[in-house]
């Protein structure tokens, strides 16, 4: 009967399943496996993977696999050793490894790897942020075991990090976090946050992404942020400021393929954890280089911009190169080259306005200082010389505007006077204000009254 049933089966893992449920149910009935009979369903994987490889089908990696796992199954000594010579001959493996949709197969496909050469430890962690989650850790235990430390281990981290889409399943294994804590350096649980949710929004705007990848990244995305109640997000909220937690629910609070129940929970939570009328921790937050203060209009007026960008901008200019393209001889066509130009600075504006939405946080009324000149100020000073007035208020580079007096707090200008409070004189010597001011008067420059003046 399983002979019967095997021969008819013509899917390698539907083939493998039949195996592993014959076995299965020998032993539950405590009867006397057949390993002839199994002997032969192994050999007749072997022969399949033996045709596939000399027809240079990228599938034989998956026969292999499969007819190794299946001897293991049966309990037949002499596994194949067909499978390690495949890996070990196979110079880009990716391609293989893609067609095995099985972690436990993936783990046994690593095993052949480790088998057939001794330059293994290098192949495995090339190959490594590609794996799923679970694979990911076994294989950084492996070198783990051969005594990679944390500095051989980090360029994989900084690999994982540097393409969230592309490898998504690693940076959550990252986010949920190695079995050996100690074993890879694992960056700040915000910035892995951080990432999860730029890949998320990729997904959203990006019409490079299939959405099967699409689909499968929200799936995840969803499972494993919500995993044991939250958990890790939780503890990962401990870490924040209310300015990076406040930017992260504008950024959640779009997501619609995180889910509306789980988008809803981690909104609710971090609104819970950051309410905005906390009164933030005066660190001088003008002087963080890596960090940018935005409003959350401003930082929704940015999302909008880069959709705008990715969606119109990007998409024209694809169609573009393909109208050029079939207009011939494509060595003399300026209007082709211009257009790859053109997309070459697209794609460098968009990863510039990415790099920049993931810096932002996002500040609020209760945020403001009014005791000093702080982001969000406005103030008033008066000129000692004929007591002119002249007001300013302190705000990100998205929501400058000279016309209104609303002054970049990176700007040469508002460095001047950012910190100092009612009472201190300071020096200008531009066009709009020269002189020596004193400033008279603080107030929250983001309060609806004072926005309306």
């Amino acid at each position: 009967e399983l002979l019967a049933t095997f021969s008819r089966i013509h899917d390698p893992y539907a083939k493998l399943e039949r195996i592993t449920t014959y076995v299965n149910d020998t032993k539950s009935r405590r009867g006397e496996r057949c390993l002839e009979s199994l002997r032969q369903c192994v050999a007749s994987l072997v022969e399949r993977a033996e045709q596939m490889t000399e027809r240079g089908v990228v599938q034989a990696g998956l026969w292999w696999v499969i007819a190794r796992r299946a001897a293991e199954v049966a309990g037949i000594d002499d596994v194949p050793a067909g499978g390690v010579e495949f890996f070990k001959t196979t110079s880009d493996l990716l391609p293989v490894l893609a067609e095995i949709d099985n972690d436990m197969l993936l783990n046994t496909a690593c095993s052949c790897i480790v088998e057939g050469t001794d330059d293994w430890p290098n192949r495995l962690s090339a190959l490594l942020p590609t794996f799923p989650l679970s694979v990911c850790d076994q294989t950084a235990n492996r070198l783990r075991k051969i005594g990679w430390d944390s500095t051989r281990l980090e360029p994989i981290a900084l690999a994982i990090v540097d393409s969230p889409v592309e490898h998504f399943e690693a940076l959550l294994w990252l986010w949920d976090g190695p079995s050996d804590p100690d074993g890879i350096p694992v960056p700040p649980a915000s910035a892995l946050l951080s990432k999860i949710v730029t890949a998320l929004e990729e997904c959203r705007r990006s019409d490079t992404v299939t959405k099967e990848t699409a689909r499968r990244i929200g799936i995840r995305a969803r499972a494993v942020l919500s995993a044991r109640k939250y958990e890790r997000f939780h503890r990962c909220l401990d870490e924040m400021d209310s300015g990076l937690g406040r930017t992260l629910r504008v950024r959640i609070n779009r997501l619609d393929n995180l889910g509306r129940v789980v988008r809803s929970d981690l909104s609710s939570e971090i609104r819970r954890r950051f309410p905005s009328s906390e009164t933030p921790k005066q660190s001088h937050p003008w002087e963080l280089e890596d960090v940018l203060y935005a409003t959350e209009e401003g930082f929704s007026r940015k999302q909008d911009e880069v959709e705008h960008h990715v969606n119109v901008k990007m998409k024209k200019n694809a169609k573009a190169i393909g109208d050029a393209a079939e207009r011939g001889d494509l060595s003399e066509n300026s209007e082709y080259k211009f257009a790859l130009e053109e997309r070459d600075l697209l794609r460098a504006r968009l990863a510039q306005m990415n790099s920049e939405l993931a810096s932002v946080r996002v500040i609020s009324v209760g945020d403001i200082p009014t005791d000093h000149v702080g982001i969000g100020t406005k103030v008033t000073m008066k000129r000692s010389s004929d007591g002119e007035s002249y007001v300013i208020t302190m705000v990100g580079s998205w929501e400058a505007d000279l016309e209104k007096n609303w002054v970049n707090y990176k700007a040469p200008l508002a460095k001047k006077i950012l910190g100092l409070q009612v009472g201190d004189t300071v020096e200008f010597d531009h066009s709009a204000a020269k002189g020596t001011y004193e400033i008279v008067e603080l107030d929250n420059g983001l309060a609806q009254e004072t926005l309306s003046q």
